[in-house]
């Protein structure tokens, strides 16, 4: 039995669970984990799923072939010789006999000891909409750290886009750090007896992804750009400015562009402009006179 999982834990149920309470157990897991129900996870997480889903169905197995013998083999407290030395155990040996943990206290990933209760945001703006995920579940420091890290930097890299991405981003971050914060002060993960799942890689921390840091240092940059970058003011008719024809119309335009002619004088009226005068336009109660450009 030591090459398998603590079957009780990796199902989820307790070690006095009936046959019913741990088959229904099992289906609640197993609908949570099914990799069809995550197709949007990556290559990463799906093979993960795919591992959790081997252990619960080969715990799950065990289980309903012998009951009473897995309660006897991980919790032989419960035996009538529970608390004894073992036939050809040393006395250290005994001392050091691992604890099985209650699937209340192990990491529901990997199911050591010393997991707590954390959840973790991920978030994706897309302009219009967004993408949000979250986990939430009991987790070892380590475990917590290697989902709570990449969450965390999905969250730093493409979470701003978009305004209402933008305003709750801010949020999900800190409630990320602070999640972070807490299971950074836990103990580091004790694996039970019988365990050969491993705790998973914490990986680097947030900080010491380029991309975490570089993202949002870059979107802020483009933010105080489009802020301090005044608009180029709309052209108005005025004395000494150019005009041109657009579909029959004369509109003001930049005399560093393109132009037809120019704006000689603002006048009441056509008849009161120069004899020399090409053209007029009449708006806001002012008449422009035009000569055009030779």
């Amino acid at each position: 039995m030591s090459q398998i999982n603590n079957p009780f834990i990796a199902v989820g149920v307790g070690k006095d669970a009936t046959a019913e309470e741990i088959s229904a157990a099992w289906r609640t897991a197993a609908k949570r984990l099914h990799p069809d129900r995550h197709p949007n996870s990556n290559r990463e997480e799906l093979e993960r799923l795919t591992t959790q889903m081997s252990i619960l169905n080969a715990s799950y197995q065990l289980l309903r072939d012998d009951l009473e013998g897995m309660r006897r083999t991980f919790y032989p407290e419960n035996s009538v010789n529970a608390g004894a030395q073992r036939p050809g155990e040393s006395a250290a040996q005994f001392r050091a006999a691992p604890v099985h943990p209650s699937p209340e206290t192990a990491c529901q990933a990997c199911g050591s000891m010393n997991a707590i209760n954390v959840g973790f945001v991920g978030q994706v703006g897309m302009l219009i909409t967004r993408r949000v995920s979250n986990v939430e579940a009991r987790l070892c420091k380590f475990c917590a750290q290697s989902i709570g890290r990449r969450y965390q930097s999905l969250t730093l890299v493409q979470g701003w886009w978009g305004l209402i991405a933008f305003l709750s981003n801010i949020f999900y971050i800190l409630a990320n750090a602070l999640a972070l914060n807490k299971v950074r002060r836990l103990p580091n993960p004790v694996a039970p007896l019988g365990f050969v799942t491993s705790p998973s890689d914490p990986g680097r921390a947030v900080m010491k992804r380029p991309l975490s840091w570089v993202a949002p240092i870059l979107f802020a940059a483009v933010l105080a750009i489009g802020a301090s970058t005044d608009p180029a003011p709309p052209q108005t008719f005025s004395v000494g400015g150019c005009v041109s024809m657009d579909q029959g119309s004369v509109t003001p335009v930049s005399c560093s562009t393109p132009h037809l002619g120019f704006i000689t004088e603002a006048t009441s009226s056509y008849q009161a402009c120069p004899a020399t005068t090409d053209n007029a336009v009449r708006t806001l109660g002012v008449t422009y006179c035009i000569d055009f450009d030779q």
